[in-house]
């Protein structure tokens, strides 16, 4: 797996929180520069037949992204704070 999804228990502000392999960032940002690209270069707009959006309409992706991030984030809280009251669970010997 290459986001390491063990990590999704850690807090956001754990310094790997995000992604076990840090190349991923570097993906994530040659993605987006990609989509920049296809969007808003003349030629790419030529060949495809497609009108660049306005950038103020890119705040309605980041707060949705921001919102998930968020949910993700209450989420994890919830489950750590459920895990730190739960009894310890006991030993069981096997017959």
């Amino acid at each position: 797996m290459i986001t390491g999804d063990h990590l999704l228990t850690r807090p956001i502000s754990h310094p790997r929180a995000f992604v076990a392999n840090p190349w991923v960032f570097g993906g994530a940002l040659a993605m987006a520069f990609l989509q920049l690209v296809f969007t808003y270069h003349p030629a790419m707009n030529r060949i495809f037949g497609t009108v660049p959006i306005h950038p103020g309409y890119w705040i309605y992706p980041i707060l949705c992204g921001l919102g998930v991030a968020l949910a993700v984030e209450v989420e994890k809280w919830l489950r750590r704070k459920r895990k730190s009251k739960a009894p310890p669970a006991q030993d069981r010997v096997s017959q």
